[in-house]
């Protein structure tokens, strides 16, 4: 398009000036379209980065007492944003994927070790053994006591 500007200009030809303009124009705006399309493809990149981090940080801190808004915060997109992201990626919202991990941690400490239930909810991430036990049972229709009997009988079968 510059090489088309540079042949078509002739100074003080008023037909040709006007074509070259219109030249330009479409280069403005070819420039204009491929900056935004660079920036929405920055903008999935960070997204995508920004869903990866936050994904880690559910996963290597699912124990401790993890806030869903503020690890969204951290991300620098808003935790509204982040929700519908991760839900649209992942197919679950982050809390019911956090809910996911400390069952799965949870039913691995109940049936293959010996610790005590009020350890294993401390170590899921639990506040206290009431909120394990009800997340627990509604979940898996067993209390963490239940299932570990049942459990420890399916082990030596």
């Amino acid at each position: 398009m510059f090489r088309e500007a540079e042949r078509e200009w002739v100074p003080g030809d008023q037909a040709r000036e006007t074509r070259v303009k219109s030249v330009w124009y479409r280069l403005i705006q070819e420039l204009h379209e491929a900056a935004h399309a660079g920036d929405r493809q920055s903008e999935e990149e960070g997204i995508d980065e920004a869903l990866r981090q936050f994904k880690e940080k559910l996963d290597t801190g699912f124990a401790s007492d993890v806030r869903i808004t503020e690890l969204a915060e951290q991300t620098g997109f808003s935790p509204v944003y982040m929700r519908r992201t991760f839900d649209a990626r992942y197919g679950r919202s982050p809390k019911e994927y956090l809910d996911q991990l400390r069952y799965e941690h949870a039913v691995r400490r109940l049936r293959f070790t010996s610790d005590a239930i009020t350890d294993v909810a401390a170590s899921c991430g639990y506040a206290d053994v009431y909120q394990f036990s009800k997340a627990f049972k509604k979940r898996n229709g067993l209390s963490p006591s239940e299932y570990r009997r049942s459990s420890d009988s399916t082990l030596f079968n």
